[in-house]
């Protein structure tokens, strides 16, 4: 235990003395450090999350697995993009006979074997 510090009492006991600050200060500056660690770390992973490696790594893909594989816990579901089997169309067949003629319009010709009724 410490002496009587002058005035009376004990360093401890005044309200003010840089014992009692001690710890709050102590707490400040470890939660200080704290953050600029995590300010720093997550400025790092930043910008290694943009390069090729990260794309390519195993650890990004057993991550990206692992909360598909527990999203479901808290309601989010992951759905599959449907994709379209590609297929190929071709334009419909025309359901007359084509224009003859000059300037795509004219007059139709008969289908052969049939006979035009004679105009008077």
């Amino acid at each position: 235990m410490r002496g009587p510090a002058p005035g009376g009492g004990t360093a401890g006991d005044r309200p003010g003395s840089r014992y009692e600050a001690c710890p709050q200060v102590t707490a400040l500056i470890v939660l200080g450090v704290i953050l600029v660690a995590l300010v720093v770390a997550f400025a790092l992973f930043y910008r290694h999350s943009r390069t090729p490696e990260w794309g390519d790594s195993e650890f990004r893909k057993s991550m990206l697995g692992m909360m598909v594989a527990i999203a479901p816990l808290w309601g989010m579901r992951y759905k599959e993009p449907h994709h379209e089997l590609p297929t190929l169309s071709t334009p419909a067949a025309a359901p007359g006979p084509l224009p003859v003629g000059e300037g795509g319009g004219g007059a139709e010709e008969p289908a052969p074997g049939t006979e035009t009724p004679a105009t008077s």
